[in-house]
């Protein structure tokens, strides 16, 4: 169903604004005011509903991001032909004495002209080339900027796009070099054979040699294809800084409390025309918001064991995708490529007191439930609001009642889609049964199950709704709080690397729109862009992820220093 679709989609960072101030205000005060919010456009008109099943299963499964490959290289053809005239066909003049020698335009074949060369392209954390400093950029005022990457004295990586010329590329013949020590390996040194070639035209190195504190450092690269044509050099700059304790985002692994517990609300659902309204009451009822929003849904019911696992089942959607987001395993522990942060709900065994939270202290929090009004009553549009804590340097509360996810503000927006009403309408308690009210309603929490063919045609219905919830509702929901959570991380920092990650870029190359100094709007599922430049088809056909210089600076390899 694409109506469930869209507003998953709009989950992710619909509206995102600095509430700090107008963009040019400085973004940089070291000043736990500065905050950033989330809010939403007009929603758009959804379609009505289509085919449910195959919008879920088409949903596009999450994939590495590889370098932009580079340009083809120019070259000759081989195919030009000289005019030779029609020496073929013509008549030999009569009397002709010529000796019998073949004439030379009969036989000499077409000249095929050198080969085409193969190519190399480099560049740092797998960013493109817009985005580390090899080509400049335009500032806000259209000007011409050179930039440089900062990265830290190992653990960044090196990367290769090899493009093949007139034959494949012959991997023995890469010869990478530096033009400072790499550890105890001088200057000039070979490092090809330090790399590993993910497939034939890509290889990286994670360096595992310090490099010196320079700037610039150089890494050169060249390789031949299998017919011995080589490559031009390929050569790129970059800065080798430390990463301080000031500057390290994860000196520390971090470890965040998701929290659904807040109550600050009372919610209602009433039926219009086309869709439902969900509205806000300020003033706690002793129902946390998260729950009372569901249950005002029928989305929980009159079971609580059903709701119970109804609520499990859907943290662990929303887990598992806050997992791929920053690079975790399923048991939530970073791999290689991974962030150094751990997520805990309120309910785990383990998790961390809320009363215990310090700036200083051993976790961060973010409450996710409530809603966002104006002083007039009527909801403002936010989908989140976080405090931005440039290169994470405290443990960040976020759960005060104008900071967190604001879940009912999300779920107004699911329920005002008119291509939604026909499901929510089997669910929402005037209209409906709430889940866990009929007999087969327990068979629905089970991930594997499919209604047979024969079911009864209420049941597959609310079986698809349960299915859209758990799957799109998860991304959604996950990349929502990834997104606030990245702010309180260190994201966007304003201004061009290194001392930013170009947060409010407007006419970049690279960016699609403008946004203010907390985000940036590069093409795709873009988590880190704000909700006026949200493309919605975006997040149909991708899976939500970080833009490079972003997971770059969250992986510990960039070094930004907004001071610089």
């Amino acid at each position: 169903m694409r109506a469930l679709l869209l507003a998953g989609a709009l989950a992710l960072l619909t509206g995102c604004g600095a509430s700090a101030g107008a963009p040019d205000a400085s973004p940089l005060a070291d000043t736990p005011q500065a905050t950033s919010d989330l809010h939403a456009p007009e929603a758009e008109e959804a379609r009505p509903e289509a085919e449910a099943e195959a919008a879920v299963d088409a949903r596009p499964k999450p994939a590495d991001a590889t370098p932009d490959p580079a340009p083809e290289p120019a070259g000759e053809t081989g195919d030009e032909s000289r005019e030779a005239g029609s020496p073929d066909t013509a008549e030999p003049a009569t009397g002709d004495t010529s000796s019998g020698e073949a004439d030379p335009f009969d036989s000499a074949p077409a000249d095929p002209g050198p080969p085409t060369p193969p190519a190399v392209w480099l560049t740092v954390d797998a960013i493109p080339a817009a985005m580390n400093g090899s080509e400049p950029f335009l500032d806000n005022d259209g000007l011409e900027k050179a930039f440089h990457l900062a990265v830290p004295l190992q653990g960044f990586t090196l990367d290769l796009t090899l493009t093949p010329g007139g034959a494949p590329i012959d991997p023995a013949t890469l010869i990478v070099t530096a033009d400072v020590a790499a550890g105890d390996l001088p200057a000039g040194t070979d490092l090809g054979p330090r790399f590993a070639w993910t497939d034939p035209t890509h290889a990286t190195w994670r360096v595992d040699l310090a490099f010196p504190v320079a700037w610039p450092v150089t890494v050169r690269a060249r390789v031949s294809d299998q017919q011995g044509t080589p490559s031009p050099e390929a050569a790129f700059s970059f800065e080798v800084r430390e990463l301080t304790p000031a500057l390290d985002p994860f000196e520390q692994p971090d470890l965040w409390l998701l929290d659904l517990r807040r109550d600050a609300w009372a919610v209602t659902v009433t039926e219009q025309a086309d869709a439902f309204a969900v509205t806000s009451t300020p003033g706690a009822n002793g129902v946390a918001d998260f729950d009372e929003v569901l249950a005002a849904l029928g989305l929980l019911g009159p079971d609580p064991a059903f709701d119970q696992a109804f609520l499990q089942r859907f943290r662990d959607e929303v887990r598992a995708n806050l997992h791929t987001m920053f690079g975790l395993g399923p048991d939530g522990l970073p791999g290689p490529d991974g962030v150094r942060v751990a997520f805990s709900f309120d309910t785990d065994p383990d998790a961390p007191d809320p009363a215990a939270f310090a700036p200083d202290g051993a976790f961060s929090m973010i409450a996710i439930g409530g809603d966002s009004l104006s002083p007039d009553g009527t909801p403002t549009g936010y989908l989140g609001m976080s405090w931005l804590d440039w290169n994470n340097t405290r443990k960040d509360d976020d759960t005060g009642v104008e900071h967190g996810v604001f879940f009912t503000a999300l779920m107004r927006k699911t329920a005002s889609l008119p291509g939604l009403k026909p499901l929510l309408g089997l669910t929402v308690p005037a209209t409906g049964t709430p889940l866990g009210g009929l007999p087969d309603d327990v068979k629905l929490l089970d991930p594997t199950y499919s209604p047979p063919n024969d079911a009864d045609p209420l049941h597959k219905k609310r079986a698809t709704l349960v299915k859209l919830f758990f799957k799109v509702g998860g991304i959604g929901l996950a990349a929502l709080t990834a997104h606030e959570i990245g702010h309180s991380l260190g994201l966007v920092a304003p201004g061009a690397p290194p001392a930013g990650l170009f947060g409010g870029a407007c006419q970049a190359a690279f960016v699609n729109s403008c946004s203010d100094g907390a985000h940036v709007d590069t093409a795709g599922a873009n988590l880190m862009q704000s909700g006026k430049s949200l493309n919605v088809g975006d997040f149909l056909t991708s899976y939500p992820r970080f833009e490079p210089l972003s997971l770059a600076y969250l992986r510990r390899r960039l070094v930004v220093d907004p001071v610089f």
